[in-house]
């Protein structure tokens, strides 16, 4: 009888706890829920936050450069205007300026347009400068810098500052490639 009574007493000792033992197993379960959805709530919120500043300064960092960009393209419209002719050595002295100024500017070129029956004389004019190997080139089928065909017309890159990094552009026929030919 003893065993009966220990096992009854043991049975009303556990229902007597089932409540406390459900409030706690569902509180904790409601408490990690909760705390997950805030967390998400919070992460989504500091995630918004972040990629809209990010954002602001992107556009506030784009429109600065091409603010930049424009007075520098002015800038060189001006110089090409008020004079007969440039030479490298002018182009590079005018040009240095902003390229210590502004190192975003991986290089500054100027790009005449060129009629094929002028196509020799800048070629030997260019080699007369200093550069003997100079020649209007273009990207072939494979991408292997090539003499450029001929054709109608040429947009060369005449001068390019700075040169060192840069050697590949200068005679590069931008009219060659039909992306830059629109941007032209």
């Amino acid at each position: 009888m003893n065993i009966n009574k220990y096992k009854q007493a043991k049975n009303d000792l556990f229902r007597q706890y089932i409540p406390v033992w459900l409030t706690i197993i569902i509180g904790s379960l409601l408490s990690g829920i909760g705390f997950a959805v805030v967390r998400n709530w919070e992460s989504q919120k500091i995630s918004i936050e972040f990629k809209t500043l990010a954002l602001d300064r992107v556009h506030q960092l784009e429109d600065t450069i091409k603010e930049e960009i424009i007075d520098v393209l002015l800038s060189l419209k001006s110089f090409y205007q008020s004079s007969q002719e440039v030479n490298r050595e002018e182009f590079r002295e005018f040009v240095s300026y902003f390229l210590y100024k502004m190192p975003s500017i991986q290089a500054l070129e100027w790009v005449p347009y060129v009629p094929a029956n002028e196509r020799e004389k800048y070629e030997l004019k260019a080699q007369k400068d200093g550069y003997s190997n100079f020649q209007f080139t273009q990207r072939n089928e494979v991408g292997k810098i090539i003499r450029a065909r001929l054709k109608a017309e040429y947009f060369p890159v005449y001068f390019v500052e700075p040169y060192h990094g840069n050697e590949k552009a200068l005679g590069f026929d931008l009219a060659s490639n039909p992306n830059r030919l629109a941007a032209l």
